[in-house]
This record gives structure tokens, C-alpha cells and sequence, in this order.
């Protein structure tokens, strides 16, 4: 993990390390998550809705599987996804609006 000049987090790389350890790492107040094709494999864990800063996140191309916890719907900040979870998304919003 490398840290920018104000302590957040700047770049990181992944190898093969579980999702739930992973998001262990992962610090509360971050606002763009990118993990495109970093080899993840597994369930997304509910912790990833404790990211209440999040506004963008990209996940593509991993060997995910299993549900989205509807809690990701509820991030205010939450503006910028792709493919499936966008549709959701946008489902979501113009039924709770």
C-alpha cells in the first residue's frame, strides 16, 4: 500500500487474499474503489456498505459471486457503477427515490 500526501490511500496491489481479509484494509472514508481485474474471488462482504464515502466502485472482472447487500444502495455518495449493479441501482432509486 502506498499513501498520498494526506494519509489516504494512493495505490495497492492484491494478490490472492481473501475478500473478508481484504476489506479489513480498506479504510472507512474512501471514496473511489477500484479493484478491475485484481484476481478477488468470492462473496462481497457486507462490510463494504461502511464505506459511507464511497462514490465510486469497480469491481469488473474478478470471480466474484453471491448477492449485493441492499446496504450498498443506501451509500448517498454512491454514483458511478457499471453493468448489473448499476441496473439494480438505478431500480432501487427510482423505487425509494
Amino acid at each position: 500500500m502506498v499513501a498520498n500526501h494526506s494519509g489516504g490511500c494512493r495505490s495497492f496491489s492484491i494478490f490472492h487474499l481473501p475478500l473478508k481479509s481484504f476489506f479489513s484494509y480498506v479504510v472507512r472514508r474512501q471514496r473511489f474503489f477500484y479493484v478491475y481485474n485484481s484476481n478477488l474471488i468470492g462473496e462481497i462482504t457486507e462490510r463494504i456498505v461502511d464505506m459511507v464515502y464511497l462514490e465510486k466502485l469497480v469491481m469488473s472482472h474478478n470471480g466474484l459471486c453471491g448477492g449485493i447487500s441492499s446496504g450498498l444502495f443506501m451509500l448517498k455518495n454512491l454514483s458511478i457503477l457499471v453493468g448489473k449493479i448499476q441496473e439494480d441501482f438505478e431500480k432501487h432509486q427510482s423505487e425509494h427515490g
